[in-house]
C-alpha cells in the first residue's frame, strides 16, 4: 500500500510491486468488493485467523517459505485490526486513479503477478532476484542493489531534464 501512496507524490520515486491503478469501472467495482470483504474479515475475525488467510494468498508464497516469516507474522499480530481495516478501505486500489508518474517500478523475481502487470502495461521494471512480492524482506541485499540501480536511473533522468 505504501507504493500506492507514493504514486500520488509528484516527485520521482522508486516503488516495489506497486499497481499504477485500475482502468475500468468494472475493475474498480470488483476490487472494491474484494477489499470490503477483507476489511470485514479484519473487523470480525481474530487477527491471527485473518493473517493466516491473507498470507495464504499465492502472492505471498515465497514469503511464507522465507526463514524469517514466523518473526514477520508475529510482528503483524501486534497490529490493530480495526485500523488495518480502515486503511484497507481508504487505500483500496478501487479508489486509485490510473497513472504512470515518474517512477522506477521494481518487482521480485517470483512476483509473477506484478512482472506480468508491468509487462502488459509496458512499464519498464527492475527485477530483484531470489525474492517475491515482499522483496525488501526476502532479499534485502538484492533489494539494495536494485535500489542503487534505480537511483542511478532517476539521477540520470533528472540530469537530462
Amino acid at each position: 500500500m505504501g507504493g500506492r501512496i507514493a504514486l500520488r507524490c509528484s516527485q520521482p520515486k522508486i516503488v516495489l510491486s506497486t499497481h499504477p491503478g485500475l482502468q475500468t469501472p468494472e475493475e474498480k467495482a470488483a476490487r472494491s468488493l474484494h477489499d470490503q470483504q477483507w476489511a470485514h474479515k479484519l473487523r470480525h475475525e481474530p487477527l491471527e485467523i485473518f493473517l493466516k488467510a491473507w498470507y495464504d494468498q499465492p502472492l505471498f508464497e515465497s514469503l511464507r517459505k522465507h526463514p524469517d516469516f514466523p518473526k514477520i507474522f508475529s510482528r503483524r499480530l501486534k497490529h490493530d485490526s480495526q485500523k488495518l481495516a480502515l486503511m484497507l478501505e481508504q487505500e483500496s486500489l478501487a479508489h486509485q486513479e490510473f497513472s504512470l508518474p515518474k517512477a522506477i517500478f521494481l518487482h521480485g523475481q517470483f512476483d509473477t503477478k506484478f512482472a506480468q502487470l508491468y509487462q502488459s502495461l509496458k512499464i519498464p521494471s527492475l527485477e530483484i532476484s531470489d525474492a517475491g512480492h515482499a522483496a525488501h524482506l526476502e532479499n534485502p541485499q538484492g533489494f539494495a542493489v536494485v535500489i542503487r540501480q534505480g537511483v542511478k536511473v532517476l539521477f540520470a533522468k533528472s540530469c537530462d531534464s
